[in-house]
């Protein structure tokens, strides 16, 4: 018994048409992975990341060091080197300011706050100058 060719090759063309999207869809996946990847990193503010390292409790750049080579950072809007990008925003003011364990001078703001939002003075004891 002889085998008829369809009239039609749409099963042919459907599997065509099936690989092109997705050839298509794996193009776009990978352009826009690599526009991503291209894209400077953008992480919190000074003050913020300020506060955010502060309430971890690291008493050292050393700790800091450690935790980061432990892997532990789990943070996508920390930098694991707040020394170098914070110097070029131009806000760095030190490992002892970002962590809060040396006693420097702080700018103390009007309602009592430093540049970080930590408390230093009652706001009773405020002057307005």
């Amino acid at each position: 018994r002889s085998q008829v060719a369809p009239l039609h090759s749409s099963e042919t063309d459907a599997d065509i048409g099936d690989d092109n999207w997705r050839i298509q869809r794996a193009r776009l996946e990978e352009a826009h992975s690599r526009q991503i990847r291209r894209r400077k990193r953008l992480f919190l503010p000074y003050v913020d990341s300020c506060l955010w390292a502060r309430r971890q409790g690291f008493k050292s750049k050393e700790e800091w060091d450690d935790w980061i080579n432990m892997g532990e950072k789990r943070n996508p809007y920390i930098t694991r080197n707040p020394e170098k990008y914070y110097s070029e925003q131009g806000t760095w003011r030190g490992w002892g300011h970002y962590l809060g364990y040396e006693d420097i001078q702080i700018t103390i703001t009007t309602d009592g706050h430093d540049e970080c939002g930590e408390r230093d003075v009652p706001p009773t004891e405020i002057s307005e100058e």
